[in-house]
């Protein structure tokens, strides 16, 4: 027997956490494998906590790169300002959905 999950809440409004979760999830997943290609290493060993430089060993230069790929293929502009600051696969997804939500409220 097949039950499909209410996505509703209690107001009838369909509930957006579960997509968000999905596309949060699937940007992940991509910056996961593009930063794998980059530093040939297996996509599975690397998690949303690793750090690129200290569990990595990414130096500025390749840091550089992994941000310009992130940006091409995902199709966003990071901020300036926050490249210093992305250091882990998860804090890269997570502003990647920032800016892309934040473009698309505009």
């Amino acid at each position: 027997m097949n039950r499909t999950k209410n996505t509703k809440n209690t107001k009838g409004t369909k509930n957006t956490k579960d997509a968000k979760d999905a596309e949060h999830t699937e940007i992940e997943r991509r910056v996961r494998a593009l930063i794998a290609d980059i530093t040939k290493r297996d996509v599975s060993s690397l998690g949303p906590d690793d750090d690129l430089v200290e569990h990595l060993g990414v130096d500025s230069l390749l840091g550089l790169q992994i941000l310009a790929a992130v940006e091409k293929r995902l199709e966003v502009r990071l901020p300036d300002e926050e490249l210093i600051h992305l250091r882990t696969i998860g804090r890269i997804a997570a502003t990647v959905e920032r800016v892309r939500t934040s473009c698309e409220s505009v």
